[in-house]
């Protein structure tokens, strides 16, 4: 499935990278061959398929893939897990249009609290988001347990990874 942001720069015939579980050391490679006219209204994302050369007969029916399509690439731009997001989606009355806003807040750990964070995105994708600002390097992610605090809890470090 392919984001209603991305299905522009998605285009029969691009080439994409394929890696399954079964071949960690292995990337294959494949053609983007058809494009959905049609959105799923409630995710926004249209199904793309890619056809995959498998001469050798190492891809099984049923293997779960990710799928690489390079659309662009970002430089200098500091990614978060979306995982560790919280998405509020809202509708919102603009120019007498009704208009889906959504936002992306994080948690980050300042001294013993927890500060929640507006994220100022640049682009999203099923595993991370692009952030133009809203968190810098260096500050601590909470990336667990982040739906279950508010804005200046008192939080204790049980982990840290780098």
């Amino acid at each position: 499935d392919v984001t209603e942001t991305d299905l522009g720069r998605v285009k029969k015939g691009q080439n994409s990278l394929i890696k399954v579980k079964s071949f960690t050391d292995k990337v294959f490679e494949g053609k983007v061959v058809e494009i959905s006219p049609i959105l799923d209204p409630l995710t926004r994302m249209a199904r793309v398929e890619v056809l995959v050369d498998n001469a050798e007969k190492e891809l099984k029916p049923g293997m779960f893939a990710q799928v690489t399509v390079v659309t662009g690439i970002l430089d200098n731009i500091i990614t978060v897990p979306r995982s560790a997001t919280l998405e509020n989606t809202s509708l919102q009355r603009i120019n007498g249009r009704d208009e889906v806003i959504k936002k992306y807040m994080v948690y980050v750990v300042e001294g013993e609290k927890a500060i929640q964070r507006e994220l100022n995105i640049n682009y999203v994708n099923h595993v991370s988001i692009a952030v133009n600002s809203g968190i810098v390097i260096g500050e601590k992610l909470v990336v667990k347990g982040q739906n279950n605090l508010r804005d200046g809890a008192a939080v204790t470090v049980i982990e840290e990874e780098i």
